[in-house]
């Protein structure tokens, strides 16, 4: 992931929130939906900016990030009749800083494998977004020039 400059950055957050303003307004889903979507892409660049979360117990996000993809992002997808994620099995990849060593790991290939799995989140988010993209003519998925 490339590091931006702040002004850089905030052009490429314009343009994202514009892009989510136009795709909003496509009647091929509902406004449910596409509040569901745009929240998908909020946490989907959340967890991207900050992957290292998922690894370590201490911070705020570890619980978020573990809780959105063991449940929630699955749950409010659902509520509104879009088809579901497969994450995988999440339970396997549960490495973090205070239990690598119970697992027979060094700190550098947990924190490796955890990287991994975000990277995996990542993609398989990305993936769907995609798929939504292609069946309802939205334009969810971050391409390489709106990527934050």
């Amino acid at each position: 992931m490339a590091i931006l400059d702040k002004e850089a950055y905030e052009a490429k957050k314009r343009s994202a929130e514009r892009r989510m303003t136009d795709t909003a307004e496509k009647e091929s889903l509902n406004a449910k939906q596409h509040a569901k979507l745009a929240r998908l892409c909020k946490f989907k660049n959340m967890m991207r900016t900050n992957q290292k979360a998922f690894f370590f117990f201490d911070t705020q996000d570890h619980i978020l990030f573990w809780g959105l993809v063991d449940y929630e992002i699955n749950e409010y997808l659902d509520d509104v009749k879009l088809p579901c994620i497969d994450f995988g099995d999440t339970d396997s990849p549960y490495i973090t800083n205070e239990n690598y060593e119970d697992k027979g790991l060094g700190y550098n290939d947990a924190l490796a494998l955890t990287l991994q799995f975000a990277e995996k989140v990542d993609k398989a988010i990305e993936d769907y977004l995609r798929m939504i993209d292609d069946q309802a003519g939205t334009n969810y998925c971050p391409n390489g020039e709106t990527k934050l």
